[in-house]
């Protein structure tokens, strides 16, 4: 059972289509020791099942994390920091030539937060900010 775009910590419990509760020892939560999961999975031995109209219900903690990670709040911490401190720069959030002689204030969130997001896997691709 694929949840789509859904992020799934714990069930509580799963119950087929036909109403029947699935015991919490015939499936698996997928991908196996990595939350969340986005998929479950049933053993060999047990099927879905459906009536007419019959749908499957999932009930359970629902989203990324139930605790703050602590490269996000660390990278939070920095990107604080970087905009309290743009406050004292005197050119703010401007670019300028550096083959002129002048000096140059990247745009946006420092490059090492950037890095520490990706890496950590909390985005897929970040476009220019």
């Amino acid at each position: 059972l694929w949840l789509g775009d859904a992020d799934l910590q714990s069930v509580d419990s799963l119950t087929n289509g036909n109403d029947e509760t699935i015991s919490s020892g015939d499936y698996w939560l997928e991908p196996r020791n990595k939350k969340p999961y986005k998929y479950i999975r049933l053993k060999s031995a047990e099927a879905w099942g459906f009536d007419t109209d019959g749908e499957i219900e999932v009930e359970g903690t629902w989203g990324f994390s139930t605790a703050s990670d602590p490269t996000i709040v660390n990278c939070v911490k920095e990107l604080a920091k970087y905009t309290y401190n743009l406050k004292d720069a005197q050119t703010y959030d401007v670019t300028v030539m550096p083959d002129l002689g002048q000096m140059s204030i990247p745009k946006g969130m420092p490059q090492h937060v950037k890095v520490a997001l990706q890496k950590g896997g909390y985005v897929r691709s970040m476009g220019v900010y």
